[in-house]
């Protein structure tokens, strides 16, 4: 059932996670990462193999990481096409509020500061085609490169052909 869940919940976010951003004056020359993870880089199955589904050319793969920025992660994905990752994202806890205030300050620390997104406690760093973005209401953190819309474009053909 945890499978189930876990599948359920990469294909719901990858729906709706690529969007553009335009006018941002966030962008950064420090390239963008999150654990050693970074859009581009080559990634042919999960490091764990505990949660692995490949749909065509789309892998989606929970990782084990307990913390980022030393808040806790409840869980962590990445999304790969074409043996490259398009995606990394964790699910933050919210145990502490609705707030990820130190989160956001390492963040900023790391990459400079963020553009404000178009939701409240939305913050936004770009680098080239690389996007990252902390929703701290929604305790999501989540990196994704340009290629992510095309993955969503695998996975929305696989649902229509198993109709």
């Amino acid at each position: 059932m945890k499978y189930l869940s876990f599948l359920f919940q990469c294909v719901f976010f990858l729906s709706g996670c690529a969007v553009s951003v335009p006018g941002l004056t966030s962008g950064t020359e420090i390239p963008l990462e999150l654990k050693g993870y970074k859009t581009g880089q080559e990634f042919k199955e999960c490091p764990n193999k505990v949660v692995q589904e490949r749909f065509g050319r789309v892998l989606l793969c929970s990782i084990d990481i307990d913390s980022i920025g030393d808040v806790e992660v409840k869980s962590a994905s990445i999304t790969a096409l074409d043996n490259y990752i398009v995606m990394v994202r964790f699910e933050l806890s919210q145990t502490t509020g609705f707030s990820q205030k130190g989160l956001l300050n390492a963040l900023s620390q790391k990459f400079g500061p963020p553009a404000r997104g178009g939701k409240p406690k939305t913050h936004i760093w770009t680098n080239k085609s690389d996007t990252l973005y902390l929703e701290e209401i929604q305790g999501r953190l989540t990196l994704h490169s340009s290629k992510l819309s095309e993955a969503q474009r695998e996975l929305s053909d696989k649902r229509v052909s198993d109709l």
